[in-house]
This record gives structure tokens, sequence and C-alpha cells, in this order.
């Protein structure tokens, strides 16, 4: 294996983790929203209405 060929391979794992990363990181922001959307809801008649 040539030392290009090395790189594009690396290259190719960075990517694919790249993705991964980028896919993790969407559920988690879509989780977050979730969460934060249900505190609202939780939160809400306590704030007082002035």
């Amino acid at each position: 294996m040539t030392n290009r060929e090395k790189t594009c391979a690396h290259c190719d794992e960075l990517a694919a983790e790249n993705e991964r990363l980028r896919q993790t990181t969407h559920v988690l922001l879509a989780a977050n929203q979730r969460l934060l959307d249900a505190i609202a809801v939780w939160t809400y008649p306590t704030i007082p209405n002035n």
C-alpha cells in the first residue's frame, strides 16, 4: 500500500467518523430540544403572569 493509498484510506475513515458524529449531534440536538420543550411545559404554570 502506497503512502497515497494510506492517506486516502485514512481520509475515508475520517469522513465516515465525521458523518457518524454529525448524525449523533443531530440526535442529541433533537433530544435536547424535546427536553427543553418538556421543561417549558412543566414550568409554564409556575411563571407569574405579569
